[in-house]
């Protein structure tokens, strides 16, 4: 009688090995490789620096997140159904949400299509009201009644076209932006 030899051979390394599932991502993370697949892009939208920041819900297997890039040139790379492998990123709260994002020193590249299981839930960027908490907790506080406080910053003036010195100050709960030339008179500004 033959005897019948089963060979055992050890599973394939995972693609995902060293990669971070999106449900334990956490605030304040940093070098995060993960993947995972656009469920639907954001308008991009500009900052008052004037970067652009474009953001598409991304998922895996183990859950959902809004993935954030400030690089102009990515607007139109990503379609919903690509999937990415994301290297270096980092997360962070913004308005209480979870997100995951890309700087300067993270990587993104498109690494597929369409071939990937993922689940919608848990959506690590729905408001959450401890996260919300942390992000006030680091946030400094407003001025005491009376006390002005003042920020210096280069920006560039509408009004003379130049990259003017300006100065930002709080009192009294108004904030004032000035730059000193003549075509932009100091004015209040609600504090929100």
């Amino acid at each position: 009688m033959a005897a019948n030899h089963a060979h055992i051979h050890p599973p394939p390394p995972q693609q995902n090995e060293g990669y971070v599932k999106i449900a334990s991502l956490v605030p304040q993370m940093n070098s995060i490789n993960t993947f995972g697949i656009v469920l639907e892009n954001h308008p991009a939208r500009r900052l008052a620096n004037g970067n652009l920041v474009l953001s598409m819900r991304i998922a895996d297997p183990s859950g959902s997140i809004i993935f954030t890039i400030m690089n102009a040139e990515a607007q139109d790379l990503f379609e919903p159904g690509d999937i990415l492998k994301i290297k270096n990123g980092f997360t962070n709260v913004h308005r209480g949400m979870l997100n995951l994002s890309c700087g300067r020193q993270g990587e993104f590249m498109k690494s597929g299509d369409f071939m990937m299981a993922y689940s919608e839930l848990p959506n690590m960027s729905e408001f959450n009201s401890e996260y919300a908490a942390m992000e006030r907790a680091r946030k400094p506080s407003p001025p005491p009644e009376g006390e002005v406080r003042h920020f210096l910053y280069y920006r560039l003036c509408y009004a003379s076209k130049r990259v003017v010195k300006s100065y930002q100050a709080t009192y009294n709960g108004l904030f004032y932006l000035g730059c000193g030339c003549k075509g932009l008179r100091d004015r209040p500004y609600d504090l929100v």
